[in-house]
């Protein structure tokens, strides 16, 4: 009985999922990293998306060129010298 609820709510989330994306890319703004651990939905329902690290604001069709797909760790500390024992 819980699985047409579950496909509710599934098709729901979905929806406002890519209204908020709608939302963004209306504004010029790109995700760039949208994956399941970006996409906060709480028991109520509420979706939310977070991480917007990655994200770029372009002015249009004539900048998305500019955009690569490339990414960099930005505050990630260089591993420690290992030493010998």
């Amino acid at each position: 009985m819980c699985a047409p609820r579950a496909s509710r709510l599934t098709a729901s989330a979905r929806a406002r999922l890519l209204q908020g994306l709608h939302y963004c890319h209306k504004n010029n703004i790109l995700h760039r990293d949208i994956k399941g651990s970006n996409i906060l939905i709480d028991n109520a329902g509420t979706v939310k998306i977070a991480d917007f690290g990655l994200a770029r604001s372009y002015a249009g069709q004539e900048s998305t060129n500019a955009l690569t797909n490339r990414a960099c760790a930005r505050g990630v500390a260089p591993a420690p010298p290992r030493t010998r024992a």
